[in-house]
């Protein structure tokens, strides 16, 4: 494949529907401090800047195409699900509100809180919206956490609400958990793009990049991007919910997605064995379960605080920040190599009380501020 320079990527994306309202590209900046003291040179991309508002995030990129496609279509709505305090949501709901569509979240009690008596975090965030949001409350199979029936209802919720539109004879959209819209899949290929050419300043070419995967929407956009920019760099993936039975996602799903993207650009597509060569997941960072705070990733969060005033959140960037640490600490990043790690934001959580976090961080935020 010949090596694609910004403007040959751009040319391919010309025809694909998109509404632009974010800070593009995202800073790019060492974090001095952290590469000092590892001896590698660590980078953090601020998808957590991407606007439109101050609570942007990963999310943004993909949205921008969806809503893109639902501005072409003339919906009427776009309904998405997630848990309460969905960081998707809330960036979905603040492009809707930009271009006329009207925002609905079915959000699903994954933390078994019940119906909260306050609205904090993203759910106040998504309130203050004007979202139209439906509470699910969480429901377990306690011979089988993967059958927990949460997930079926909220979908059944979904399928509820929509027809209910058809029927009044409006347009909606269903946007997946995430924001993992395949109108969205395209967007990392950009992203990639941008790290490739901020990082000149600094190196001819980056040597890993770090992120937080979950419903997988960023990763096949960031493989395709390495391949279009003849990149030698290593997309290493920190899970922040596991892929096994009963998953929403796997393996299997993210090299489908990566081959969609070849297709859909009219690529020459790798063999089977050079796609499922760059999927890189890590799932020992997850801890218990999906959105449960873990010890290293309380610890990355401190550490992160402490010596680049940088705030991460428990669920995504706190954890995948704790495997680009761990990853350094045991030599598996030699000394001198060039890292980027992908901030995906998330800080709109951070709000939502205490219990988002574990004990050793909550120890922590406590005895320094006596």
């Amino acid at each position: 494949m010949k090596k694609y320079s910004s403007e040959d990527i751009a040319e391919l994306f010309k025809d694909i529907p998109k509404v632009s309202k974010a800070f593009y590209p995202t800073p790019l900046h060492k974090l001095e401090n952290i590469s000092k003291k590892y001896g590698v040179n660590v980078f953090i991309k601020r998808e957590d800047m991407s606007g439109p508002s101050s609570f942007g995030g990963n999310k943004v990129r993909k949205i921008e195409y969806i809503v893109g496609e639902a501005v072409k279509e003339n919906v009427d709505a776009i309904i998405t699900m997630g848990g309460y305090q969905s960081n998707a949501s809330v960036q979905l709901s603040q492009y809707c509100n930009l271009y006329g569509i009207h925002p609905i979240a079915v959000l699903g009690d994954n933390h078994n809180e019940g119906i909260p008596k306050e609205r904090k975090g993203n759910l106040l965030l998504n309130s203050l919206l004007g979202t139209e949001i439906h509470l699910v409350v969480r429901k377990e199979s306690p011979d089988d956490p993967n059958l927990n029936p949460l997930w079926e209802e909220v979908k059944e919720k979904i399928r509820k609400i929509m027809a209910d539109y058809e029927a009044r004879g409006k347009k909606i959209m269903y946007v997946p958990v995430g924001c993992t819209h395949p109108a969205g899949w395209v967007s990392y290929i950009r992203c990639f793009d941008e790290i490739y050419e901020q990082i000149k300043s600094y190196a001819n070419d980056v040597d890993y990049i770090f992120h937080a995967n979950g419903s997988a929407g960023s990763l096949p956009g960031f493989v395709v991007g390495k391949a279009l920019k003849g990149s030698n760099c290593k997309v290493i993936s920190i899970n922040n919910r596991r892929y096994g039975p009963g998953e929403q996602v796997g393996v299997n799903d993210v090299y489908e997605r990566i081959k969609y993207l070849y297709d859909k650009f009219n690529l020459e597509c790798p063999s089977d064995e050079e796609i499922r060569s760059e999927i890189n997941i890590d799932q020992n960072y997850l801890g218990e379960k999906y959105g449960a705070p873990t010890e290293v990733g309380a610890e990355a969060m401190i550490e992160a605080a402490k010596l680049e005033g940088l705030f991460l959140d428990p669920v995504y960037t706190g954890k995948s920040f704790s495997g680009l640490l761990s990853y350094i600490k045991s030599g598996k990043i030699p000394k001198g190599s060039n890292v980027v790690y992908i901030h995906t934001g998330g800080t709109g959580g951070l709000f939502n009380g205490y219990h988002v976090f574990n004990q050793k961080t909550i120890d922590f935020i406590t005895r320094e501020h006596k």
